[in-house]
């Protein structure tokens, strides 16, 4: 008898978006419908761009889990991993040696915003009371909408992921062209600049593919007698 024992690494980011744009055509395809489709279509825009990033940052940084070290003799700070996307998306830009101050950076981090304080609505979400005082002979302003009703718009949702995949796969394959690059550099300079990676072939060919499937075998079986 053989045991076998094969691990397999999912693709959170590539489910969510997966998701994304399973709502996405199933609000084309029925528009009278289409309401939740869209607002998942919107979260799960996020949670994919979150999730690249995470990924990234585990990928390029050996010490993205670590807390950092303290300065002026203050507690040490959070993790990298520990904080916010906006930091998190500096960090790995910073990694890929990309300008945070370019226009690429500005407009993405707004649109990455957007999706964020929608995402945050229904991941912390509050209720909304109005009071209104009724008197004679006056007339009654509107009640405003919830502030996210406003964006459930199909064409800029979809405009929105469209975007925000096509940059994270720009993401996905510099960052696997650094460890392609580091691979010729030879065994020292690779040890020296990602000591916590065991195969950077096989993790460059892992993060070209880390959209593209639900889950992907990220390493052979073990075979034992």
């Amino acid at each position: 008898m053989i045991e076998r024992t094969t691990k397999q690494w999912l693709s959170t980011p590539a489910v969510a978006r997966h998701t994304a744009r399973w709502a996405i055509e199933s609000a084309a395809s029925n528009p009278a419908g289409s309401y939740y489709a869209l607002i998942t279509a919107k979260v799960f825009t996020a949670f994919m761009f979150e999730g690249v990033v995470d990924h990234l940052g585990e990928i390029l940084c050996s010490t993205w889990n670590n807390p950092r070290p303290r300065t002026n003799n203050r507690c040490p700070k959070s993790a990298l991993s520990h904080g916010k996307l906006v930091e998190k998306h500096k960090a790995v830009r910073c990694l890929l040696q990309l300008a945070n101050s370019s226009s690429e950076y500005q407009d993405i981090q707004l649109l990455v915003d957007r999706l964020l304080r929608f995402r945050h609505s229904f991941a912390h979400p509050k209720a909304h009371q109005q009071t209104i005082q009724d008197c004679v002979q006056s007339n009654l302003a509107a009640i405003p909408g919830i502030a996210w009703e406003t964006e459930i718009d199909t064409a800029k949702i979809k405009d929105d992921y469209q975007k925000l995949e096509t940059y994270s796969r720009s993401l996905l394959d510099k960052a696997a062209a650094c460890l392609e690059n580091t691979l010729e550099q030879g065994l020292d300079f690779w040890q020296q600049k990602y000591p916590h990676l065991g195969d950077l072939h096989r993790e460059a060919v892992f993060l070209k593919g880390f959209l593209d499937l639900p889950w992907q075998s990220h390493s052979l079986s073990e075979y034992s007698q």
